[in-house]
Formats: structure tokens, sequence, C-alpha cells
């Protein structure tokens, strides 16, 4: 069919159509990349809630591992009582853990899913602790490989793009990592204390802890200081004096003496040091948050926007092809209207002749027959 005979309302439509097609073609995909855009700042944020839990959940499980160890090397009362209250907290935030890991999915839930299996496991084992059966190096065991799980999922979380969002996330790491490596250290000396001597693998324990707690400390406080900004400043100040008075302390078991202290007093050094490592990290889940939050109202936006441009270009598409239609068929029109009004001029002229043709006078004719 050519195209001169196509009727002009298909021709309109046509390019109607074909605007409409080529403004879709432009904008669905600028759309779609920006829905993955804010897709992918909803993960980060739930990845952040996620992080933010398993590092509550690495803490409690910390503490549980240094009473545990405690009470299994002495035997002391007001460890296991302590350890009663520690215990529903841990879990309590390993139901939170799970149930946040399920909805995040990826390399995250199947880390967080390895968490799960080694704490049911060492959960199963908790009456050996408190009837004293099993030894202190194996309880400190059991918890190793539950903080070494814990670690591998926060690294499995952490690595990501190079958003400021992740940034903090990484550095949220960083800063767990050496809490626990001090909080491993205080269980092997609250050992040491309530055994009166460091055998050599607790001193081995002691060495690998110092290790990389010397090795982390800088790269970890540098890296919250970049992610957090002037604000952390007095956190550091706080954590650098705690963690002076924790080396000078720990010192003599260093080289396989027990400090001269009780445990107890060994503990509120120790936990002093923890506090100040936990509030930094605390501050950096916030800064977290704050990013995660603003990237994700960030994506949103961007898609509002792109939406809100693709429905002008379509409309305005739509507009110039009623205003062209318009431009085109006025004149038509005319052409038509002028086209019916000269038809029913000739119409009612040739009415009229025939009309005063047919009212004529007749002569009539006289007829005669043979």
């Amino acid at each position: 069919m050519r195209l001169r005979a196509v009727k002009l309302s298909t021709k309109l439509t046509l390019l109607v159509t074909t605007g409409v097609a080529a403004a879709l073609a432009l904008g669905v995909p600028g759309a779609i990349d920006r829905i993955d855009r804010s897709q992918a700042a909803s993960d980060v944020s739930a990845r952040v809630s996620t992080l933010r839990t398993l590092v509550r959940f690495h803490e409690l499980s910390d503490r549980e591992a240094t009473l545990s160890a405690w009470f299994v090397a002495s035997g002391e009362l007001a460890a296991l009582r302590t350890l009663t209250t520690v215990r529903p907290e841990a879990d309590r935030e390993a139901r939170s853990l799970a149930a946040q890991a399920h909805d995040v999915g990826g390399p995250l839930a199947a880390s967080v899913a390895r968490v799960e299996r080694a704490w049911a496991k060492l959960r199963e084992t908790r009456a050996t602790i408190d009837t004293r059966i099993i030894t202190d190096a194996t309880t400190l065991a059991r918890f190793d490989a539950v903080s070494g799980a814990i670690r591998q999922a926060l690294d499995a979380g952490s690595v990501a793009d190079t958003g400021a969002a992740n940034r903090a996330l990484r550095s949220r790491a960083a800063i767990d990592e050496l809490r626990n490596a001090v909080a491993r250290e205080q269980a092997a000396i609250a050992v040491a204390l309530a055994r009166a001597s460091i055998s050599a693998q607790l001193l081995d324990r002691l060495r690998a802890s110092a290790a990389a707690q010397s090795t982390g400390r800088a790269q970890a406080l540098a890296s919250a200081r970049d992610s957090a900004g002037p604000s952390v400043d007095t956190q550091l100040d706080l954590l650098r004096s705690s963690a002076a008075v924790v080396r000078t302390t720990r010192a003599p078991a260093l080289l396989g003496v027990p400090p001269f202290i009780t445990p107890t007093e060994w503990e509120q050094r120790s936990d002093d040091q923890i506090r100040a490592i936990t509030t930094l990290g605390r501050s950096l889940d916030v800064r977290a948050d704050d990013q995660a939050a603003a990237a994700s109202r960030a994506g949103r936006a961007g898609v509002v926007r792109w939406l809100v441009l693709l429905g002008a270009i379509v409309a305005g598409v739509i507009v110039i092809a009623l205003l062209l239609t318009r431009a085109v068929r006025r004149p038509l029109r005319a052409v038509r209207d002028t086209a019916v009004d000269l038809a029913d001029r000739e119409r009612a002229a040739l009415t009229a002749f025939d009309t005063a043709r047919t009212k004529a006078s007749v002569a009539p004719l006289a007829v005669t027959t043979d």
C-alpha cells in the first residue's frame, strides 16, 4: 500500500505512535538503570542493618566466651551468674541476625548461615561448661569457631563497591576485628589469673592476640578516622588511653607470668578498652546508617525524577502530535466545508431550475382522428 493512499487519520496515528515509541526507547533503559541503582542502595541499607546485628552478636559471644572460660578455670559463681544473663542476650541477637540475613540474601546470607550452624553447635555444649567437665582451652576453641565464622560474614558483608556506606562498613569490620582480638586476650588472661599460671598454649594465644592488636590497631583507627572524620577524635583518644593501661597490665603475661591483679580487676581494665572500641564502633554504625539512608533516598528520588521526565516527554510528543493534527485538519476542514457549501448551492440552484421548468405553461395540441 502506497503511503499516499493511506488515510490522513492513520498517518497521524502512526506519527503519534512513532514519537511515543522513540521516547520510550530512549527513556526506559534510563529508568531501569536508576531503578537498579535504587535497589543497590536499598541492599546496602539492609546490609548495614544486618552487619550491625552481627557485630552486636559478636560482642555478646565474646563476652560469653570470657565468662565461660573464666568459670571453667576458676569455678567462681560470680562468673556463672553473669554468664546466665549474657546467654539469653546472645541467643536473642542470634535469632534477630538469622531473620535479617534471610531477607538480605546473597553471600552474606550464606556466611550468616555458617555462623548459625557454629552457634547451634556451641549451644549444645553449654551444659559441659556449666558442669566444668571440659577444659578452658576446649571452651575457648569452641568460641573461636563461632568468632571465625562471624569474621568471615563481616568480610562478606563489607566487601562491595567504593560507596561511602561501604567504606563505613569496612571500617566497622576492622574495628570489630580489633575488639575481638582484645576480647580473646581478655579471656586468656582471665584463665591465667584463675589458674595462677600460663600454659604454653595459653601463652601462644596471648602473643597471637597481642600481635593482631599491634598490626590491626593503627589501620583500624585510621580507617575509622577517614570514615567518620573529626567527630570521633575524642573517642580515639579515649581508646588509646585505655589501651595503654591494658598494655602495661598485660606485659608480664606476655613473658609467661600472670599479672599481679585479680581476675575482676583485669576484667574491669580490659572492659574499659572494649567499651571504648564499642563506642567508636557505634559511631561508625550511625555513620553507615546515615550514608546508606541518604543513598537510598537519592536512588528513589532519581527514579521518580526520571519517570517524571519520561512522562513529560511522552506527554510532549502527544501534545505536539495533537497540535500538528489540528494544524493539518483545520485547512482541510475549511476546504471540505467550502466544498460542501458549494455543493449545497449548486444543488439548490438545480432544484430551483427544475421546479421552474416544471411549472412552465405548455400549449395544448389539437388532436384529430380520421
